[in-house]
């Protein structure tokens, strides 16, 4: 390997000296679970609707929201059927340029145009009920992503910029900057997906693009709880690399050799769980509290090939697609992943 610049900040570091816990996932035992023969609840998206490739997805009771490059998607998760299209992309007041990223939040579907520089909310049947401009100059301090972080109070990650800008910052109800939280300074800034995750009881994890830590963030604080250990999958000497995208550089000239890219993120009293990507597959992992033990499953059903996985209230949903575009969703109980 060449030599690699070293990242020139205060960095988090997540080890189990201060409380952070190692999570040692063995990726030589991945187990495949074929779901061509179960039975389990499964619905195809109306196909009047073809939704074209998974960016992000969330589930919100009866709502499995999908976005796209171009669309945001909600469709009732029993029946498969659409429930609404949330407008639509174009340069009117109630449209938008970019779908940047989406999401549920106090049963309101929220989508930031960083393009257009707004925030439009919907309820979940597509009426726009409002829209937020976000400030973006440089003593706004823009981010690219954000999470409600308690009433009134949101966390964002900065978006592009030069010299040791602080990474996370915290805003109010208007998205005006507050303050920076926790040491951790901006890297490339480069955009791969949302990085928050607010979990069901309201906790927002957060996770660095690329790293293998995972925080706890509020309005004044980041906190390491976890850390994801795949032995000899890790990208070596993570924090030397200067930015992500000297890192993935790095991983794509042999990119069946490491797990990158944690995401999914959900913690519930008996299970966390995430997912991961290794030898191109998105591999779903769970650590099991009871037994203290980390297990990973690699999905199948016949040819379709598994675009997103989330986890809502102890249930994992997984959205396949085919060759023909067709979009379907299967959930399973997390107890019976693990049987």
């Amino acid at each position: 390997m060449n030599a690699v610049a070293v990242v020139l900040a205060l960095s988090v570091s997540c080890t189990a000296d201060d409380g952070c816990l190692v999570l040692e996932v063995d990726t030589d035992a991945v187990e495949t679970v074929d779901l061509s023969d179960r039975t389990y609840h499964s619905v195809e998206f109306d196909p009047e609707y073809p939704v074209g490739r998974i960016d992000q997805v969330a589930v919100y009771d009866t709502l499995a929201l999908i976005r796209t490059s171009g669309s945001l998607y909600g469709f009732n998760t029993g029946t498969g059927r659409l429930i609404a299209k949330y407008s639509n992309r174009g340069r009117a007041s109630n449209e938008y340029l970019t779908v940047w990223s989406a999401g549920v939040d106090s049963g309101r579907v929220f989508l930031y145009d960083i393009s257009s520089k707004k925030i439009m909310y919907f309820s979940v049947s597509g009426e726009l009920l409002h829209q937020t401009k976000v400030p973006q100059t440089a003593a706004d301090a823009p981010f690219q992503e954000f999470v409600r972080i308690g009433e009134g109070r949101y966390a964002g990650m900065r978006v592009f910029g030069t010299g040791e800008i602080p990474e996370l910052a915290v805003y109010d109800g208007n998205f005006r900057y507050l303050n920076d939280i926790g040491p951790m300074v901006l890297r490339s800034g480069a955009h791969f997906g949302c990085p928050f995750y607010r979990n069901e009881d309201g906790r927002v994890f957060y996770y660095r693009y690329m790293l293998n830590d995972i925080y706890l963030v509020d309005d004044s604080s980041v906190t390491g709880i976890y850390r994801i250990d795949f032995g000899r999958r890790n990208v070596p000497s993570a924090e030397g690399f200067k930015d992500e995208m000297e890192m993935i550089e790095y991983v794509n000239r042999a990119p069946d050799r490491y797990a990158t890219f944690v995401s999914d993120i959900y913690d519930s009293p008996d299970y966390f769980c995430f997912a991961y990507l290794m030898k191109s597959a998105r591999i779903y992992a769970v650590y099991d509290k009871a037994d203290g033990k980390v297990s990973s499953y690699s999905f199948r059903k016949g040819d379709s090939v598994l675009s997103q996985v989330c986890t809502y209230k102890d249930s994992v949903y997984l959205f396949w697609q085919d060759m023909d575009g067709a979009t379907e969703m299967t959930v399973i109980p997390l107890s019976d992943v693990l049987i």
